[in-house]
């Protein structure tokens, strides 16, 4: 029976000559490492050795060969872990090839599975002889394809190791070989103390050194201890390392004593200061300052919103493997509550509530954890940008702020701010938002940017919950809340600004920042503050606040200087109502346009307290409105 025989191709590199040459490599590093060693016992004794003319002069020259024969190590070093690297290239290589052999061969024994078919052996000879050529081309086909994948891998290695040879131990080099398979060693980052990968300086676990910033983030995900001494972390103005220092001086610039309309340009000068000092940090330094520092790169305005999203990745990480382990002590006192309940309906002593109570501690408990897994794993959905922030398999949504205390408080990005951003909108809610309520004000800001991306518009939306909502109606029945958010407010305003400005586009991009409800106090009260905008919208308002002009209908000083929208859906008792507390409503002051809320996608009338959050359906006349301000477009007025 005829038939081709299988042999693909092989490579004439050994992985054992390999090695050898990358010994060849480590004994001249060890070599001269003993001559660095040499040189650090000459430099410790030259003080008690020479005088003190001569000491300086000595230590100078001898200080000049220390280092260049420590970069002289550091070549040896790199030039061994590519040697090895390539010897473990080949031996991957060598070993698929094997495999693939070996399935030829334990088919062929096996007549090409076609002997094994029951009836094989009652056909003609002829007809046999084509039946197991036949079987054998098929497996000869497919194990050829996959030799020829493996080799073109083995060549493109072959080529990538060969590049790193003769570029040298440059950082980008130096990352690819410490990423490799089998290389990696730990004397790389301190042989290279600047390289954008974590080693002795940063005071993390030794099986952690050596990675990069990408790498520590995803390690943080899966290792609870990791994560509790990232956030756990702090940057010191004393700091060896300069980039640290640097941060901590950022950090240091806190808020002054400035207030009112002074406010703003006061917030504006201390973002601009942050992003003035973190512009002397290479980027791959402000990423790995991010993995290191998450508490403070997370949450600081000025920061470029990339890491900020890097280093909340490690926060939100923190809080799930915090409440995943307070999980089985919350269940316990559930069961325990549960038995104290009497069987016999009547006075129970109160263990119902208690019950009810321990209950609904573990629903919350169990609602954050579910909440923050999809915040660390749902697939990133960049519009017009696939590959999304900060790295190309980035999985999870992309949050600016975040801070897990209380009810929790956060601000999320949907979409992107980039050269080619058209429009950036900040949705800020009202009474009820934390924590759990985080994905609902999500998926709100989503639909304006697919239907944007869906019109050619590319939209970033920002849902801004960066501090404490009340709780309930009877919560919000003073400005005292809405006055607590505006200083968070405007400082994250400029941050936004800030990373619409470093983008260098050479083109304005309007902002606009939504006030639904109570959130449309806290922007008002922003507004006169020095908040940075160019349009806002007041949806379904309480009010603006106290102190309107002199003849009542006139926007108060401070938000004049915008371009103001309001929509009030017919009978909702918040804008009706909550004028008596908070001021007049946006919809009553003359220069405000007042937008239409019209009907739902499905034709029935937006009005009464449904009206309220009902405003936000897709396709109703007050989400087109809405739309319309945030892209530009003409309105529907009322």
């Amino acid at each position: 029976m005829a038939g081709p025989d299988f042999d693909p191709e092989d490579t004439r590199a050994e992985p054992m000559r390999i090695r050898e040459q990358a010994q060849g490599f480590a004994r001249v590093s060890g070599q001269l490492t003993g001559q660095q060693d040499s040189l650090s016992f000459v430099l410790r004794s030259l003080a008690s050795s020479f005088s003190e003319v001569l000491h300086p002069l000595i230590r100078d020259q001898i200080g000049s060969q220390f280092y260049t024969l420590q970069e002289v190590v550091g070549a040896m070093l790199y030039a061994e872990q590519v040697t090895l690297g390539w010897a473990e290239d080949v031996v991957v290589f060598k070993r698929q090839r094997e495999a693939l052999v070996q399935r030829w061969e334990t088919a062929r024994a096996n007549g090409f599975w076609i002997t094994r078919v029951p009836g094989y052996d009652n056909v003609e000879p002829e007809m046999r002889d084509t039946l197991y050529d036949d079987a054998r081309w098929r497996v000869w086909a497919e194990l050829s394809a996959e030799a020829e994948v493996a080799y073109a891998a083995l060549s493109v290695a072959a080529e990538d190791r060969g590049r790193q040879f003769g570029e040298g131990p440059t950082v980008s080099s130096v990352l690819a070989v410490m990423a490799s398979g089998g290389a990696g060693d730990p004397r790389l980052p301190i042989l290279y103390p600047y390289l954008p990968v974590t080693g002795p300086r940063y005071g993390l676990p030794r099986e952690y050194w050596g990675r990069t910033p990408e790498q520590v983030v995803r390690a943080a995900q899966d290792d609870p201890e990791l994560a509790a001494l990232l956030v756990a972390r702090r940057p010191e103005l004393d700091s060896a390392d300069p980039f640290e220092a640097g941060l901590a001086l950022a950090a240091m610039m806190l808020r002054g004593d400035q207030s009112g309309a002074a406010y703003g340009a006061a917030s504006a000068q201390r973002v601009a200061g942050v992003a003035h000092i973190l512009a002397g940090i290479p980027a791959e330094e402000l990423a790995m300052l991010a993995a290191l520092f998450p508490t403070v790169v997370g949450n600081l305005n000025g920061m470029p919103f990339e890491h900020r999203i890097s280093a909340n990745r490690v926060r939100v990480a923190d809080a799930l493997h915090q409440a995943r382990a307070q999980r089985p002590q919350a269940a316990a006192e559930v069961a325990e509550a549960a038995e104290r309940v009497p069987e016999v309906p009547g006075y129970d002593g109160g263990y119902q509530n208690q019950a009810d109570a321990a209950q609904q501690r573990l629903d919350d408990l169990d609602a954050r954890i579910e909440q923050y897994e999809l915040l660390l794993n749902e697939p990133t959905i960049d519009y017009g940008k696939p590959e999304g922030p900060p790295y190309p398999d980035y999985r999870g949504r992309k949050v600016l702020y975040f801070d897990p205390t209380g009810d929790g408080s956060w601000a999320e990005l949907v979409g992107t701010i980039d050269t080619g951003t058209d429009a950036v909108g900040v949705l800020v809610s009202g009474v009820g938002t934390d924590a759990a309520d985080m994905w609902n004000k999500s998926n709100e800001a989503t639909t304006f940017v697919e239907q944007a991306a869906r019109e050619g518009e590319q939209l970033a939306m920002i849902v801004w919950a960066g501090g404490d909502f009340p709780d309930g109606v009877f919560h919000a029945v003073t400005d005292d809340y809405a006055e607590e958010l505006v200083e968070p407010l405007v400082d994250f305003s400029h941050a936004i600004q800030q990373e619409i400005d470093d983008q260098e586009s050479g083109v304005e991009v309007p902002v606009t920042v939504i006030g639904h409800s109570y959130g449309g106090l806290a922007v008002a009260l922003s507004g006169r503050s020095g908040l940075s905008a160019d349009n806002l919208l007041f949806v379904n308002s309480p009010g603006i606040g106290g102190g309107v002009g002199p003849m009542g209908r006139e926007l108060p000083a401070g938000l004049a200087e915008y371009q103001a929208f309001a929509m009030s859906a017919p009978w909702d008792p918040v804008p009706y109502g909550g004028s008596i507390l908070h001021g007049l409503p946006a919809t009553a002051i003359d220069s405000v346009v007042v937008l239409d809320t019209g009907n739902y996608a499905d034709g029935r009338e937006i009005n009464g307290l449904s009206g309220h959050s009902g405003v936000f359906g897709v396709g109703s006349t007050a989400w087109e409105n809405m739309l319309a301000v945030l892209i530009g477009r003409p309105v529907l007025v009322d």
